[in-house]
């Protein structure tokens, strides 16, 4: 009996692992992201594994990211929060172009909640797509500093976009984003502010356990086949302790029943 358990947890362990590809996107289609669109978890998930609006129709449409590219482009509106600091169009004494980043943030955000940080590139009125847009948040923890917020590459539409959650106790953040010198354009930053409504938690608290491209299913099933292993271990132990306490009585009996025969023949 213990024989086959063992067997059955196999199985069941093989089945987990083979399955797993099937449950949800993975890293593989995590390097087909196209340009435009941020690479990072937050693209499909607002909590790993729990699917946004875009991972829902990335599932839907059988993870594949044609058509879905599409409906990040186009215009947003710009609150005019962002300041331009480079000259668009000049080039410099090394032939490569300057650029103009435009910040574009939305008009308000709340902390503890996703927004997007959107920048768009642009030389000579000409949108750059390609090109590595860092996002930072200026902060004056251990003394005047920058957190890496996240980078993403522009689309067609120049914009590059990325997912952000603030979490700070301050009532504006100041966002910085830079594009690094390449061997077309030269080095270009751009700043803005972001106000915060501070109504919402630092963080979030999650229920129970949770374990990426896993359902909960599988999880109980692992769980209950665990339990089952120690349930028949503790029945076989107590019947092992039964079956000795019988043949215990049973050698008691046999003891008492020799006395009391010779206690009979030599009557």
């Amino acid at each position: 009996m213990m024989k086959r358990l063992t067997l059955f947890l196999i199985v069941l362990g093989l089945i987990v692992f083979n399955y797993v590809p099937n449950a949800m996107a993975n890293g593989v289609y995590f390097s087909q992201i196209p340009e435009g669109l941020e690479k990072d978890c937050g693209l499909c998930h607002s909590s790993v594994p729990n699917l946004n609006d875009f991972g829902e129709k990335f599932k839907a449409n059988n993870y594949d990211f044609t058509g879905l590219a599409g409906n990040q482009t186009g215009e947003p509106p710009s609150t005019g929060t962002g300041q331009p600091q480079d000259q668009p169009g000049t080039s410099g004494p090394t032939g490569r172009q300057n650029v103009n980043i435009e910040l574009i943030l939305p008009s308000g955000g709340t902390r503890g909640e996703k927004t997007q940080l959107q920048a768009k590139v642009t030389a000579g009125g000409t949108l750059l797509a390609g090109k590595q847009v860092n996002f930072f948040a200026e902060t004056d923890f251990f003394g005047q500093n920058k957190i890496n917020l996240g980078s993403a590459s522009t689309g067609t539409d120049g914009i590059a976009r990325i997912s952000y959650w603030p979490q700070t106790l301050d009532e504006k953040v100041n966002v910085i984003v830079v594009v690094d010198e390449d061997t077309q354009v030269n080095a270009a930053q751009a700043a803005g502010s972001l106000d915060l409504a501070l109504t919402g938690s630092l963080y979030h608290k999650g229920e129970g356990l949770e374990i990426p491209f896993l359902g909960n299913w599988v999880i109980g099933l692992v769980v209950g086949g665990i339990w089952a292993t120690y349930f028949y271990a503790g029945y076989t132990v107590l019947g092992i302790r039964k079956i000795g306490q019988i043949k215990e009585q049973e050698v008691i009996r046999e003891e008492d029943e020799e006395e009391r025969s010779e206690a009979q023949a030599r009557a």
